[in-house]
């Protein structure tokens, strides 16, 4: 049975029964008691989030209903429903009486719980997991867990659901969020679901949807990026910014008309910020999360940092605080920024070298290999590959002769912490976390994200 509204119920009985003074059905004839009871079990929604608007008695008719809750503190017997940090099973009995009959029906109410605001005290650790699951164990170590990717079709929200999201959805339990993230790297859609007020309300709408039927804990959006085609790779237009800035104020204002502290979070990189109309939309953002990975040096083609916090000669062009100082400059409050690390390389290969591999000329770039492979060659004896670190860019590589391969481990991390807590950003985030399978990485980050500074 498809879910609509309980407070839809009484326009929709009124509308089968007859506005006109007749009680009649579609063919004509009289409604039976049966016809009835069956418009009623079809419009009681299974989830609750809003008021229920209960009609106690159809228009132009003798029929009457009545109801009972099975608790009262949490749907009234009037519709009221006082949501709990918790999911609550509800029975509500329905009694009618029409036509000198009276029969009652049940139905299994679930109120879905108020999503607790984010302690604004202290700083939040956020991962990304894209269609994998991880060791429940580690959950008291995130904050947010973004569940990538949702995908756009026809100007609709797509969630494929499966165990993966089964098991993250299950996670909530916990006490964890859970957000949907939309988009990815070439991942198409946006400019037309945005284009016009029509495709925006269908789009938005979709995503609302999607978030009372999960449970999600709200939206993070990866649009990658707006007015650019991703290499080719999908539609762009001149007005997608004016146009993400209409869809972004019309998805938070629908959020919060469910609940005010679900979340909208927007994924952003370093030389796109003016992609954005960052001054229109900071207030509607909970957080921007900014990409700090994926640097590359395609001037002089020459190996480089790839998640470095700072610049140095090493990497002169980019780096995690020019970032942050791009966006503060836009107007984006340093305390709605989000500090992005990589739970993987970016590997490069050289003509064979004696040095440490820094500022050569590569053959190949840009591959990737997760931590856990990397931590593989670090333990292991026979490894050719040395360990280098950065100490102006903060930043950590290994090299093994021929192949390069920059990364985030424990030691640059820490740093990124360090700079979080010293620049008052939100927290720290981080792509993605089945890509450490040992959680050594996870276990450094919440051991120093929020640490007192001196």
């Amino acid at each position: 049975m498809k879910f609509r509204k309980l407070m839809m119920l009484l326009s929709v009985l009124l509308s089968v029964a007859g506005c006109g003074g007749e009680n009649v059905s579609s063919d004509g004839n009289e409604l039976t008691f049966f016809q009835v009871a069956n418009i009623l079990n079809d419009s009681i929604d299974k989830k609750a989030y809003d008021d229920f608007k209960l009609p106690f008695s159809i228009e132009n008719t003798n029929a009457k209903i009545t109801y009972e809750s099975s608790n009262e503190s949490i749907i009234s017997s009037t519709g009221e429903i006082y949501r709990t940090d918790k999911i609550e099973e509800v029975k509500l009995t329905a009694t009618i009486t029409y036509k000198g009959e009276t029969k009652k029906y049940d139905y299994n109410i679930r109120v879905m719980p108020k999503e607790k605001p984010i302690d604004k005290n202290r700083k939040i650790t956020m991962a990304y997991i894209y269609n994998s699951k991880f060791d429940e164990n580690q959950v008291s170590k995130i904050d947010i867990l973004n569940y990538s990717f949702g995908t756009i079709k026809n100007n609709k929200l797509y969630v494929g659901y499966n165990d993966n999201l089964r098991f993250a959805l299950g996670l909530r339990s916990k006490g964890l969020k859970v957000n949907l993230a939309i988009g990815g790297w070439g991942a198409d859609g946006f400019s037309d679901a945005v284009l016009t007020e029509e495709s925006r309300e269908i789009f938005v709408n979709s995503i609302i949807e999607a978030v009372k039927k999960y449970n999600f804990s709200g939206i993070d959006l990866d649009w990658e990026f707006p007015g650019q085609t991703a290499g080719g790779l999908i539609k762009a237009r001149s007005v997608d910014k004016i146009n993400f800035t209409k869809f972004v104020k019309l998805l938070k204002s629908k959020l919060n008309q469910v609940d005010k502290n679900l979340l909208l979070t927007i994924a952003v990189g370093l030389g796109v910020e003016n992609a954005y109309e960052i001054d229109k939309i900071k207030d509607d953002v909970d957080y921007l999360n900014l990409m700090t990975y994926d640097f590359g040096d395609w001037t002089t083609k020459k190996t480089t940092h790839h998640t470095n916090l700072y610049l140095s000669d090493m990497q002169p062009y980019s780096s995690a605080d020019k970032t942050v100082k791009a966006y503060q400059q836009k107007g984006m409050p340093l305390e709605k920024m989000v500090l992005g690390a990589a739970f993987y390389g970016r590997v490069s290969t050289t003509e064979p070298s004696d040095g440490d591999g820094r500022d050569l000329k590569y053959i190949t770039h840009f591959a990737y290999k997760s931590y856990t492979d990397i931590k593989k060659e670090l333990d292991n004896p026979e490894s050719k590959f040395k360990q280098y670190y950065d100490d102006v860019a903060k930043s950590t590589w290994i090299y093994d002769g021929v192949t390069f391969i920059s990364y985030d481990d424990e030691r640059s991390l820490i740093e990124k912490c360090k700079y979080i807590n010293e620049q008052g950003l939100a927290g720290i985030m981080f792509w993605e976390l089945a890509q450490d399978k040992s959680y050594t990485l996870l276990t450094a980050i919440n051991e120093n994200i929020n640490l007192t500074l001196d």
